[in-house]
């Protein structure tokens, strides 16, 4: 016989089995809480550009690194654009050569110093990786495919890196890397026309190629857009945010909710 208290619990039912669900919930929307109070308009979609805007960003980057007098990177070609390079009406102070720069690399960097700010210049020579005997991109994460060392040594030295979620990855394709084009998400993917071609790519499985198409720009999963400086084709990386875990290596992606 099962007795029911005025809270339309029944008496003889575990209640640590009842309250294992509500503090999982509890957990969660404290998660949301805190999204919504640290992190303002951090996931806000972006409000669709105008054919306007369209027209006069596509065309601005490269005008603008040529009238700023920037150099030119091949794998990383608008390193303004993605964010890899900031701007300071002030000025920094270049750690490599002490010149004063009013646009700085503050990205990756892997080396035994704590670097704050790179000109442009000292990347694209070079001695800022031989000062330092640092790295812009890790040589382990990169794709396979590519074997002139000259062009392993452009991008880790010679290249600015991008900020991913995780360790961030650099694709290749036609025996050479590509060019980093910035964030994207689903959203960016199908504007830009390129959704259905980066799913035509053997490193994702049905599951990874399920979360491409529901990656959201800035969101949990985060997709990098590159694409080949030879033939065109746009590549994605997708990495996450934390909030989701791996429970194995990348080949194949499996993922599971934190509790």
């Amino acid at each position: 016989m099962i007795c029911w208290t005025s809270r339309r619990m029944p008496t003889n039912c575990s209640a640590k089995s009842e309250i294992a669900p509500i503090k999982k919930t509890l957990k969660r929307l404290g998660i949301l809480k805190d999204y919504a109070e640290n992190w303002g308009n951090h996931y806000a979609i972006p409000r669709p550009k105008t054919p306007e805007e369209k027209q006069e960003r596509n065309g601005r980057p490269k005008e603008r690194q040529a009238q700023l007098g920037l150099p030119t990177f091949r794998y990383h070609p608008n390193p303004l654009e993605t964010g890899a390079f900031e701007e300071s009406a002030d000025g920094v102070v270049c750690d490599c050569c002490g010149k004063t720069t009013h646009i700085f690399y503050t990205g990756p960097f892997y080396a035994v110093e704590d670097i704050e700010y790179l000109c442009p210049e000292c990347i694209a020579s070079g001695e800022a990786a031989r000062k330092y005997d640092g790295s812009f991109q890790d040589d382990f994460s990169v794709d396979d495919g590519v074997d002139d060392p000259e062009k392993l040594d452009e991008l880790i030295h010679r290249t600015p890196g991008y900020s991913g979620w995780q360790q961030e990855y650099w694709r290749a394709h036609c025996g050479d890397y590509c060019a980093y084009l910035g964030h994207v998400g689903a959203r960016e993917l199908r504007a830009l026309g390129v959704l259905e071609e980066v799913l035509d790519d053997p490193m994702w499985d049905d599951e990874q190629k399920e979360m491409i198409q529901e990656s959201v720009n800035g969101g949990h999963l985060q997709c990098y857009l590159f694409q080949c400086l030879h033939c065109g084709k746009h590549l994605v990386w997708i990495t996450d945010s934390g909030f989701w875990q791996s429970k194995a290596a990348w080949s194949p992606m499996e993922y599971m909710l934190v509790d």
